[in-house]
């Protein structure tokens, strides 16, 4: 009989995995820059540039007007960018609050909890039940006097000479500038007048909307 020709068993042959490359995770935008893109891409882009210190706000306006050629286009993105800065700092003012609120939320409540324990450290003092001192293997509480100090029950009782006179003045600042307008001289005082920028809607954009409620 003829023998049987041995098996051979066929090497295993993995595929080779494919590294995959390492892709840096792209920085989710903030609120205002995806509430900008809705208004004004461009808006949105100068946004992303004073995120990433590319540009400085007292060079916007000048650069927007010669890049766009229009005042109008410029003025209006620069007011969408000045509107949004304002919303950012509102809800960074609101984050702030609550976060202190809670912090002294905490501080109020852990002083009360430290409170409790003196006080019942008094307590048991005062009812014989502790010594001035009692010691533990790592730590001691000793009950002590402060110095004395001065308690007013009814400060309309206190002589004169125990009172301390205590005056202050302010300038008014209402009666300089009245003085100041009919002409006065007030030595050490003078009228200022600050400039402002203010924000708001077009003449022209106005009459738009007047004549869209009249449709």
């Amino acid at each position: 009989m003829p023998t049987p020709k041995p098996t051979q068993t066929k090497p295993s042959q993995t595929k080779p995995t494919k590294t995959q490359p390492n892709r840096t995770r792209a920085i989710p935008e903030s609120v205002v820059q995806r509430s900008l893109s809705l208004s004004s891409r461009k808006a949105a882009r100068l946004w992303m540039q004073l995120e990433s210190g590319m540009a400085d706000p007292t060079d916007l306006l000048p650069a927007l007007q010669q890049a766009q050629g229009h005042q109008e286009d410029a003025v209006d993105i620069h007011v969408a960018l000045r509107q949004h800065i304002d919303a950012e700092i509102a809800a960074a003012q609101a984050r702030l609050d609550a976060l202190a609120a809670v912090h002294e939320a905490d501080i109020a409540r852990l002083k009360r909890w430290a409170n409790s324990l003196d006080q019942g450290v008094l307590d048991l003092h005062e009812q014989g039940l502790m010594a001035d001192e009692a010691v533990g293997q790592t730590y001691r509480i000793r009950v002590k006097h402060n110095p004395p100090s001065c308690v007013v029950l009814d400060e309309a009782k206190i002589p004169e000479p125990y009172l301390k006179a205590k005056t202050t003045y302010t300038p008014d600042k209402s009666a300089i500038k009245a003085a100041i307008q009919c002409g006065e001289v007030v030595p050490g005082a003078d009228l200022v007048r600050k400039r402002k920028v203010v924000y708001e809607a077009a003449p022209t954009s106005l009459g738009r909307m007047a004549d869209q409620a009249q449709v």
